[in-house]
């Protein structure tokens, strides 16, 4: 599979198709992506040596974690790709469908997904009309929606945990021959997503937004509508994590302070970055994403069989975002295409 890229001229000219660039203008891989070759390499190698990681309880394990920190991932891909950064409050609105997932199942469990998801695409809609249509920069109002949010939830609940008020999510905590079923939903969430991005003109559009927001609007496409669909979609995103997460809370109930949701944020950043999406929009894919998410899970995982503590897998996801930043930076500056 190949990344998703556009040629902003060719619309500027009057053409409304977006157009992948030409192959045989690849270029050779840099220095920022003999390092990551570099450092997956070492990561395998530690992964190896590690006592326990590749049993079967182990990798269910695995999957599991992948599956509920791959889903925001997946939002937040599409977010940065729109050219709007990378959006801080994926993971408090993930705690939020949780709680609002647990407050509505006694209305039956469709019920209480369909009203998880409208809040989770509404609370982003909000934000895409104010980066889309009014221009407001994305970074504040990401971080303007992390301490809004968490805060109303907590003021609403006041901090209080909230019990499922109805059962029908357990189906949500098993298999499908042997695979999570957390898995399966996050695997077939990544394959829709990048068909969209791939094979069709609302991708086509989103990439070339993120890719050169002036040439979208100068050849009449529907940026505006294009940000606005792209947050709804990553809301979208977190309220399948919510509900996901209502399911496996869901036998001791959750609270807001409990789970404030920075955590998912983190890793999902950690995991966008090491699949090497541009934070700059316009260059990335979901598939990439996907390896990211398990290379930092399978990472986080192993340290934990190795006995550090949490703060410990912490202080390594930190490192991972810095180092992947600068790595961004330099492919950037390089001019390097993925």
């Amino acid at each position: 599979m190949t990344d998703t890229s556009t040629a902003p001229a060719a619309l500027a000219k009057g053409d409304t198709t977006p157009t992948a660039e030409p192959p045989d203008k690849r270029r050779l891989p840099g220095v920022p992506d003999l390092l990551l070759a570099l450092a997956a390499v070492v990561l395998l190698v530690f992964l190896f040596r590690t006592d326990g990681f590749f049993t079967r309880t182990s990798l269910v394990a695995l999957l599991s974690t992948s599956a509920i920190t791959g889903i925001i991932a997946i939002g937040m891909t599409v977010i940065a790709l729109s050219g709007n950064v990378l959006s801080f409050a994926l993971g408090v609105t993930a705690s939020v469908t949780t709680l609002v997932c647990l407050a509505t199942l006694r209305h039956g469990p469709v019920v209480a997904i369909v009203l998880s998801l409208l809040v989770g695409a509404a609370i982003f809609a909000v934000q895409g009309l104010l980066v889309g249509a009014f221009g407001t920069n994305p970074v504040i109002i990401a971080v303007g929606s992390l301490a809004a949010i968490s805060g109303a939830a907590i003021e609403i609940t006041g901090g209080a945990s909230v019990q499922p008020s109805g059962d029908g999510t357990d189906w949500l905590n098993g298999k499908a021959f042997g695979i999570p079923v957390v898995f399966v939903i996050f695997f077939l969430l990544a394959v829709v997503g990048q068909a969209v991005l791939s094979g069709t003109t609302f991708g086509r559009r989103l990439m070339l937004v993120g890719s050169n927001r002036s040439a979208a609007e100068a050849a009449g496409q529907p940026v505006s509508r294009v940000i606005l669909l792209t947050y709804m979609a990553g809301g979208a995103c977190a309220a399948i994590t919510g509900v996901l997460l209502a399911a496996r809370y869901g036998a001791t109930g959750f609270s807001q302070s409990q789970g404030g949701g920075v955590q998912y944020d983190y890793d999902a950043i950690a995991a966008v970055l090491v699949g090497g999406t541009s934070l700059r929009g316009g260059r990335g894919a979901i598939w990439r994403t996907v390896l990211g998410v398990i290379l930092v899970e399978a990472l986080s995982n192993a340290l934990l069989l190795h006995g550090f503590s949490t703060q410990t897998r912490q202080l390594t996801n930190g490192v991972i975002v810095a180092v992947a930043l600068v790595l961004s930076d330099l492919r950037s500056r390089s001019g390097v295409r993925r």
